[in-house]
């Protein structure tokens, strides 16, 4: 798998950490994704990644960058996502084309056909 998977979106909520009896680390984040159909979509860091985690706020930006995860057991077949990149200050661009994206148009075409000088 060589593709580079993110998601980009707004912090909805971040865990706690959950420690495990054989010293597995795990917390997860949970990213709003905006725009017309907002998903709200989990994203495991495992390990030393907790600590990406650190400092967020609900609402603030951002970009995971992340692995996508598949098993089977007893029959049955598991997926989630494991994030390994956290980029904490993403663009104010990126923001507006998400703010831009759940806003209902405001200008009509002939809106802007009224504006042409000639």
């Amino acid at each position: 798998m060589s593709e580079k998977y993110e998601i980009s979106g707004t912090v909805e909520t971040v865990t706690e950490v959950e420690t495990f009896p054989s010293g597995f680390t795990k917390r997860t984040l949970v990213i709003n994704t905006g725009g017309e159909y907002p998903q709200t979509i989990p994203v495991e860091f495992v390990k030393d990644k907790t600590d990406l985690l650190n400092d967020l706020s609900k609402g603030q930006c951002v970009i995971a960058s992340i692995n996508i995860r598949g098993r089977e057991y007893n029959g049955k077949y598991f997926c989630n996502i494991q994030g390994w990149k956290l980029d904490k200050g993403a663009s104010t661009m990126q923001a507006a084309a998400q703010t831009a994206a759940t806003e209902p148009a405001q200008a009509s075409n002939q809106d802007t056909l009224d504006d042409i000088p000639f």
